[in-house]
């Protein structure tokens, strides 16, 4: 078992977009096999490869919670092709452990992308709705540099993360004060 250190916010790698998967290779494997470890210890629903400072276009999500049954889904080079509606629900993020926001999210959103299913990479097309639309598009805009805190109006932002902030630093841990949030669109682009 390998458990990687979860990058916190305020670490530049978060804010960076992840590079493609273009061969499946002994070290993608591995990132495979690291990030599932690393999300199920954190007991995570769902892990982007740059929260492991990987900038590699790779995401995982504990299938029970979304409905899809037991186990992992390990999703390489996902896109949103399609989204629709919006609706707002409180999200959490491991890079910002104790933090949980109002985020709107669409109710329904397509992705492409290759999934591993028994060591083997076949092509997927997704169509999900509420709690898994939620995660995907969460993991999705993780590995484009997009942050859950860039998602909510910049006042509820700072407000939100001087908080977390008191409350970390009342648990002797710390982030950069330089760390602000950037403004983004409320939906998937």
């Amino acid at each position: 078992m390998a458990v990687r250190r979860i990058r916190l916010y305020g670490d530049p790698v978060l804010e960076m977009a992840a590079e493609p998967i273009r061969e499946v290779t002994e070290e993608i494997l591995q990132l495979a096999e690291d990030m599932t470890d690393t999300m199920l210890a954190h007991e995570g629903v769902g892990l982007a490869a740059n929260q492991i400072g990987v900038l590699k276009r790779m995401i995982t999500i504990k299938k029970e919670p979304v409905g899809l049954g037991e186990g992992v889904q390990i999703l390489l080079n996902p896109i949103i092709t399609y989204f629709e509606g919006a609706e707002i629900d409180e999200e959490g993020c491991l890079s910002f452990p104790g933090l949980y926001l109002q985020v709107e999210r669409p109710t329904l959103i397509e992705v492409e992308a290759q999934e591993f299913v028994d060591g083997h990479l076949r092509p997927i097309k997704i169509r999900a709705r509420g709690f898994y639309a939620r995660v995907l598009a969460h993991e999705i805009d993780h590995i484009n540099g997009i942050l859950f805190i860039q998602r909510v109006p910049e006042d509820v932002a700072r407000i939100e993360l001087a908080r977390w902030r008191r409350n970390l630093r009342s648990k002797g841990q710390s982030i950069p004060q330089s760390a602000k949030p950037k403004a983004s669109s409320s939906l998937p682009t």
